[in-house]
């Protein structure tokens, strides 16, 4: 995959080989990164999800095969 367009056209979860971080990052960066998620529930309560970009790394897991010195850099 090369493109964020050729992303959100597709109709299943790519594989890990089929992405590379710097397109996970840029549709990170347009279509969570900007915005505020809000689930309303049956309760009545309202859960509130926001995707911070330092917390990226740890959506993806990286955060568990880089040493957090070197995920700093």
């Amino acid at each position: 995959m090369e493109s964020i367009t050729e992303l959100l056209n597709l109709d299943y979860i790519p594989k890990l080989d089929e992405c590379n971080l710097k397109l996970l990052q840029e549709f990170h960066d347009e279509f969570l990164g900007k915005y505020i998620f809000v689930y309303k529930l049956n309760n009545g309560l309202e859960l509130k999800i926001r995707f911070y970009t330092e917390n990226l790394p740890h959506l993806l897991g990286i955060h568990k095969v880089v040493k957090d010195k070197q995920l700093k850099k």
